[in-house]
């Protein structure tokens, strides 16, 4: 564990020792709780056990504090965390240090109820916000239980997920809870963090849609950020240089500006086809008596529709079969419904 109670206030291991840098921040700090251990005055948050500091060799295991030998006493479930956990943390803990340096940033704090925070920070106004980092298998159902109860008693919480240098689209459709996240709400953006880099990539879902407002295309817009880029505040928002929301916004117009200017040229296209084959249709010599049944009719309704929305192919089948004497009639007489013309 990185935290005990020593003399009824909170101790972390990261007050001691840099796991990014490592170096030793306080060694009178050190010698200190060392001291204290032997005297049991050392214990462990949750079970209030006595529990020893412990720094070795750093390079295999970073500094913590452990449970003593109880004789028996049951095993205390106060999380042990692994080092690549603690190292994020760490990161995490030193970037609020630097952007709050009036306040206290609480390690593995009682938050409210049984839930503990991974970090958690209070202003002077009673403003509360919590960040959280997870591994990449976070389930969403733990994440939504957890981030109601934070915000139903006004903590505003962020949550960063570790991830790898290269994040792609289909990097995030394996994970099943960007999915989900996705879908839960429109407002938040999903945050991962790499550790070794201490770079910060944002993503938001994107609907780009047409001018009638259908959704035609859906997209995932991303950015990576340096940590000192990246601000936390107490109105739950995260504040980036340059900004994140801008960006997107830019973005989407870029998409759907590219959507119209698509949709006026297939238009043009299309109102040029048309006028193709009415000017066929007029020059034709051909007459047609013969009788259209119900199901020609909907053959070529079908064709149609499509050729409206810029299907080529069904452009050409019209084209062609306008040729055929058993044809002709029931395309003439749809081009002309079409158009707005008398037949």
């Amino acid at each position: 564990m990185q935290k005990c109670i020593w003399l009824e206030e909170e101790v972390c291991a990261f007050d001691i020792y840099d796991p990014i840098q490592r170096i030793v921040l306080d060694k009178e700090l050190e010698i200190k709780l060392r001291a204290a251990a032997k005297r049991n005055e050392l214990l462990c948050p949750l079970c209030n056990e006595p529990v020893t500091f412990r720094m070795r060799d750093v390079k295999k295991r970073k500094p913590h504090f452990a449970h003593k030998n109880n004789n028996g006493f049951r095993k205390c479930t106060y999380n042990e965390e692994t080092e690549e956990h603690i190292e994020g943390i760490f990161i995490l803990k030193r970037h609020l240090e630097k952007m709050y340096p009036d306040y206290k940033i609480r390690y593995k704090f009682n938050s409210c109820g049984k839930l503990y925070s991974d970090l958690y920070i209070e202003d002077e106004n009673g403003n509360k916000m919590a960040l959280e980092y997870e591994r990449q298998d976070l389930d969403f159902e733990y994440w939504k239980r957890k981030h109601e109860v934070l915000r139903k008693n006004n903590i505003k919480d962020f949550w960063l997920i570790k991830c790898p240098d290269e994040v792609d689209n289909q990097y995030l459709d394996d994970l099943s809870f960007f999915k989900r996240y996705i879908d839960y709400t429109e407002d938040m953006n999903l945050m991962m963090l790499n550790i070794e880099t201490e770079r910060i990539l944002l993503s938001k879902g994107m609907e780009i849609k047409d001018e009638s407002g259908k959704v035609i295309e859906q997209k995932v817009f991303q950015k990576w950020y340096k940590l000192s880029e990246v601000r936390f505040l107490f109105d739950g928002s995260v504040s980036t240089e340059p900004d994140f929301t801008e960006l997107y916004n830019e973005k989407l117009r870029l998409y759907e500006g590219n959507i119209f200017k698509n949709d006026v040229k297939m238009k043009n296209e299309r109102s040029s086809q048309f006028k193709d084959l009415y000017d066929s249709i007029l020059r034709s010599k051909l007459t047609s008596e013969m009788p259209v049944n119900d199901r020609m009719r909907e053959y070529y309704t079908d064709i149609f529709t499509r050729a409206k929305r810029g299907d080529r192919k069904a452009m050409e089948t019209l084209m062609k079969d306008s040729e055929k004497i058993s044809r002709y009639g029931i395309i003439r007489e749809l081009l002309f419904e079409f158009l707005g013309l008398e037949k």
